[in-house]
């Protein structure tokens, strides 16, 4: 098992994460153990809530279908992927203006035969929320659509969350 692998999988057992499979059948996540499950979104977005103590806080994952990925490799696709996302990439995958987007942290963890973008990114109030939020988003590129995963909190609550919020994003994995 690569380190990252066996870290994730030490991580989600010592942060109690629980296993979700998107019921299409396009993806798991390990979301976090005695979090409130949110009834599922518009998108196919399934989400969850963290306990009052922690404040506002949320994690969700979807697999949305992009046309424009349909006629691509996952080879070509992995050629541009192993490289981290800049604010520009990250802005278009959320669909909001990149004026509203800093990237704190990027990576891109290849898995599988695929790339993980791993960032943590302060989106400033306005993107989609009044107030300015803390995230930490994933998503793997393939032929046809995304799998991508986010944590969500208001800044001043990221600190208590980030570790949680790394775990369980790194764990979704696409089917």
């Amino acid at each position: 098992m690569p380190s990252f692998a066996r870290l994730a999988a030490v991580s989600a057992f010592a942060l109690g994460l629980m296993a979700f499979q998107d019921p299409a059948g396009r993806f798991t996540i390990d979301f976090p153990e005695g979090w409130t499950a949110m009834p599922p979104q518009d998108q196919g977005i399934h989400a969850v809530q963290s306990p009052p103590e922690l404040g506002l806080v949320v994690c969700n994952a979807q697999s949305p279908d992009m046309p424009g990925l349909v006629g691509m490799t996952q080879d070509v696709i992995n050629a541009e992927m192993s490289a981290p996302m800049d604010t520009a990439g990250w802005a278009n995958i959320l669909g909001v203006d990149a004026a509203l987007v800093v990237v704190d942290q990027a990576e891109s963890l290849p898995i599988d035969g695929k790339y993980l973008q791993l960032a943590t990114l302060t989106m400033k109030a306005g993107a989609f929320a009044p107030i300015d939020v803390k995230a930490v988003m994933g998503v793997f590129v393939l032929p046809g659509r995304l799998v991508n995963a986010g944590c969500y909190s208001p800044v001043e609550n990221f600190d208590k969350v980030k570790d949680i919020f790394k775990a369980t994003v790194s764990s979704v994995r696409p089917l």
